[in-house]
């Protein structure tokens, strides 16, 4: 390895640590990843980035490899019986399974296995060891869940949903009753954004820039919903006393969240206080310790992060340095310090984790055959709790993001710190399957963000070079998915829209992952709206996603006459966008048409400037005829409103994150639109009467 020069090195290094030497963008163009890309990546990775370092690490490497005979871990299909040729190596083995049980083997020229149960288990020949990530061959379909090939639901945001009881943000009783609701009109789930913790004492409100993805959002709690409510005279004083504020918080035209945290947090204080004092007597202390128990040191450095936001600010860049890694004596004594405060954190959690429980469990028991729909964010924050938690799993010298795509022309930075794969091996994966289990814990279907990124990765420095891509452990990822869906019962749905590297959509299909099927991209060559028979059979299709106009916005043109507005059209680009809408429009009549579900009195060449009602469920008909087995209603597109919830490549100049739904939760249900189109989807053949959902259970 000495007579190579450089490039060769460090290039040879790159490719192991899975950073790709070059890719295509969204319109075809070729990018090399620089040499100087290629450095600051493999310095964000922790790996070394100069000629030296890069050699006498690879030649540990192939020596490390060379004393192995199996390798350091491997998928394998569960329940059916495999055979490993170690090259060499002691001929007996034993398997300890995740459970704690141990088999035990000799094989004279191999290893015979017998089959294994799903699950993660480690196999030992003398000192060396391999992680068995034993897999079912596929995550459950819909078929397997709800008994039906065709079913139908409802999307909205959690934080704008608005209530006559809330405080001023959407909370887990609102989403409870959303639920049953939608049970009411023959919905099998509820989809609402991620619910991620975004950080107690953070000003970010994205949903997709969480501060921990394995635990949940605080922010929604059900302040009179919570147990010590009903016996915390102080609790109730607080919310009495508030009345006239939150009335105003429910009132205004978009989320408050400042506002909202202010009344809440003392509320919930008040209510700690309550549990602090009558937590013995009532018996929710137990259930209080088994649950921060559960949790185990996740839970307990989460909470000391969020205790040490507190006190010195959300952004552990600017604490003191010795505060800045969870493992310090500091912040051990820290911790023991501030203690009820350190409770008070996990007392949040077990609010929110039990009230989003109950949300499932009721939206199940009205009769939904899935229940939630959770959503998993790509990636968390570069100062938020997890890559403070567990620094080594995260590489804090890049951001992820995409190249130039349909969505934006100029790609995109996220500012969410990449889970390192290079780490993510030697850490046996725990941080993914972590992350997926929890995700899973209260939901029947979960949505996987950005699911190229179960592939590979954009990665871009922060040095300021251009970005390139990172290959991720795929097949070991796919593994974990399996396993933890199988467990949970939960249909995984993966976001593949965008720049789709050839064959990704091929392998979800066979780990049984459903894609996304967007009528607003499904065109064919020729522009036309891809007539429904044509949609992939294995996915869940909507008119739109939370970046792009909802349905009534697009006819109107509201997105592009905002571009003008934020100075991201020229008047030539307005003009050509303006055009395409209006060919657009005349496109969805035609296939509205072919579908045999146009309103009466209107004419495909001559598309009415108003976006009825009627026109509103005709849209939804084409989607409920679809081949998709899943069809997502979106609520702001089947009540009317023609505002998105997040504006691509705005952060102030639009109310992203901010906007609320329509009606309120107690109103959704009977709104004419809404129940005309849950008529077309129960007329297409889509799920099970509500009623009959509930005589079954």
């Amino acid at each position: 390895m000495t007579d190579r020069n450089e490039n060769d090195a460090l290039n040879d290094l790159a490719a192991r640590a899975g950073i790709l030497p070059a890719y295509h963008d969204f319109s075809g163009d070729e990018h090399f990843t620089t040499p100087e890309t290629r450095d600051a990546l493999l310095a964000a990775m922790g790996l070394p980035n100069t000629h030296k370092e890069a050699i006498e690490l690879l030649a540990a490497w192939d020596g490390l490899a060379a004393t192995r005979t199996l390798p350091t871990d491997m998928v394998l299909e569960a329940d059916v019986p495999h055979r490993l040729e170690p090259t060499g190596g002691d001929r007996s083995w034993e398997i300890e399974f995740e459970n704690g049980e141990v088999i035990t083997g000799t094989g004279e020229d191999g290893i015979n296995l017998p089959p294994l149960p799903y699950g993660y288990h480690r196999l030992w020949r003398g000192h060396e060891q391999t992680l068995l990530i034993v897999a079912p061959s596929r995550a459950p379909s819909v078929e397997d869940r709800v008994g039906t090939s065709r079913i139908w639901g409802a999307t909205t945001s959690l934080y704008g949903m608005t209530s006559a009881r809330n405080g001023g943000i959407g909370d887990y009783e609102d989403l409870a009753q959303t639920a049953e609701a939608m049970a009411s009109l023959g919905a099998d789930f509820l989809g609402v954004n991620p619910v991620h913790a975004l950080g107690a004492h953070s000003s970010n409100i994205s949903p997709y820039s969480p501060s921990h993805r394995g635990l949940f959002n605080t922010r929604h709690i059900a302040v009179d919903h919570a147990p010590e409510f009903q016996n915390s005279d102080a609790a109730k004083r607080l919310w009495h006393d508030a009345g006239d504020a939150l009335k105003a918080l429910r009132k205004a035209e978009y989320v408050d969240y400042r506002g909202a945290d202010i009344i809440a947090m003392r509320a919930l204080r008040a209510c700690f206080d309550t549990f602090e004092e009558t937590g013995e007597q009532t018996g929710r202390r137990d259930a209080f310790d088994a649950f921060r128990y559960a949790g185990g040191a996740g839970l307990e450095t989460f909470a000391v992060f969020e205790s040490l936001t507190q006190a010195y600010g959300p952004d552990p860049a600017i604490w003191p340095s010795e505060l800045r890694a969870p493992d310090t004596d500091e912040v051990r004594m820290f911790a023991d310090a501030y203690a009820r405060e350190v409770r008070f954190y996990i007392y949040l959690q077990w609010l929110a984790d039990g009230q989003l429980g109950s949300a499932h469990g009721r939206a199940k028991a009205a009769g939904m055959g899935l229940g939630l729909y959770a959503d998993l964010a790509v990636g968390v924050r570069a100062d938020g709790a997890e890559p403070w938690a567990r620094p080594d799993a995260f590489s804090v010298g890049a951001s992820l993001g995409v190249p130039p795509d349909q969505f934006n022309a100029q790609g995109q930075s996220w500012g969410l710190v990449p889970i390192n794969p290079h780490t993510l091996r030697e850490m046996a994966y725990r941080p993914m399957i972590e992350t997926m289990r929890q995700t899973m814990r209260h939901a029947g279907l979960l949505r996987i963000d950005h699911a190229i990124g179960l592939m590979r990765c954009f990665w871009i420095p922060a040095t300021g070079e251009p970005g390139a891509y990172v290959r991720y452990p795929m097949a070991e990822i796919l593994a974990i998915i399996r396993i933890e869906a199988t467990r949970s019962g939960c249909v995984v749905v993966g976001e593949d829209l965008g720049v789709v590297p050839e064959g990704l959509r091929d392998t979800l299909s066979v780990n049984r992952l459903y894609g996304c099927a967007v009528m607003q991209f499904e065109r064919e060559h020729d522009s036309a709206f891809r007539h429904p028979h044509n949609y992939r059979g294995d996915t869940l299709a909507s008119f739109g996603t939370h970046d792009t106009p909802t349905l009534p916005g697009y006819w109107l043109g509201c997105d592009i006459e905002k571009r003008i507005e934020l100075g991201q059209f020229s008047e030539d680009d307005a003009s050509h966008a303006r055009q395409e809408r209006a060919d657009a429009r005349t496109r969805l009549l035609w296939m509205l048409k072919d579908t045999h579900v146009l309103p009466d009195g209107i004419d495909p060449t001559t598309p009415p400037e108003e976006f009825s009602v009627p026109l509103r469920v005709a849209m939804h008909a084409a989607l409920a005829e679809t081949k998709a087995e899943m069809v997502a209603v979106q609520l702001d597109d089947a009540l009317g409103s023609p505002l998105q919830p997040n504006f691509p490549g705005t952060v102030d100049t639009y109310p992203n994150w901010r906007i609320k739904t329509p009606y309120r939760v107690e109103k959704i249900a009977i709104q004419k639109p809404f129940v005309e189109i849950a008529a077309v989807m129960q007329n297409a053949g889509r799920g099970i009467d509500a009623q009959q959902r509930r005589k079954q259970a």
